[in-house]
């Protein structure tokens, strides 16, 4: 049974608190320790959480937080485009404390169906669209992967409309865009691969043949593994 998700647990400290009249801006700021190979780039957040939480625990700058969300996506009009936010909505506290230890969590759980592909160099990314139930809204996750990871993780290929579940990780990238405006963005890194179903099975050469001399209507294949973590680690930053 497939289930799509949309859930992640998120910490760190707390940058800057913007109170709203329902619901609050909460920014958060974490950093992983460095090792010998790698020296990871610090991952901001913006939270939506309800101002209740946020007045009742007196959440303030330098304050360590760490909490459940829901990772929400909608279109903006800006400048005549059409641009996709996401919104990480928080759906429970687990941690609050005004003088505690360093709170670290970046981890999540997404699976939907590949509805689009895009390659620039070596890496793709795939555009995941998370819909839970026919009459809620559907929301698109972007995925960027580069070409030799997901050659290991999908060995027969990735297409549009396969259905995927991986283990995923945000990564805080900051640009300048093409009026030399500073941007900030963040992308799901895929750190492991939970279980993928794919309906494009490769044909034997002797497959019986279809219409126009093409294989016939391929069959659905699953795969469900956890590949070696540490293969990714060594590959470029985006």
């Amino acid at each position: 049974m497939k289930i799509n998700i949309n859930n992640g647990t998120v910490g760190g400290e707390i940058l800057c608190v913007k109170l709203g009249q329902e619901r609050s801006i909460v920014w958060i700021q974490h950093k992983m320790p460095d090792t010998e190979k790698y020296s990871p780039k610090p991952v901001q957040i913006r939270l939506n959480i309800e101002t209740e939480a946020v007045t009742e625990l007196a959440m303030q700058k330098g304050d360590q937080l760490v909490c459940e969300v829901e990772v929400n996506t909608y279109t903006v009009e800006k400048d005549g485009k059409k641009h996709t936010t996401t919104e990480y909505l928080v759906t429970n506290i687990y941690s609050h404390s005004h003088d505690g230890l360093p709170a670290i969590a970046n981890t999540f759980m997404l699976s939907g169906n590949v509805a689009r592909i895009d390659e620039r160099g070596d890496w793709k990314t795939l555009t995941l669209a998370v819909s839970k139930a026919k009459n809620e809204p559907t929301y698109w996750l972007r995925l960027p992967i580069h070409n030799n990871f997901c050659g290991k993780l999908f060995k027969q290929g990735i297409h549009k409309g396969d259905w995927i579940f991986v283990q995923a990780n945000l990564e805080t990238r900051v640009f300048q865009d093409a009026a030399q405006q500073r941007q900030m963005n963040n992308d799901f890194k895929i750190q492991r691969l939970l279980g993928f179903e794919t309906k494009y099975v490769e044909q034997p050469q002797n497959a019986p043949q279809g219409q126009n001399g093409l294989p016939s209507a391929t069959h659905s294949g699953v795969q469900n593994f956890q590949p070696d973590f540490d293969e990714a680690m060594g590959l470029p930053n985006m």
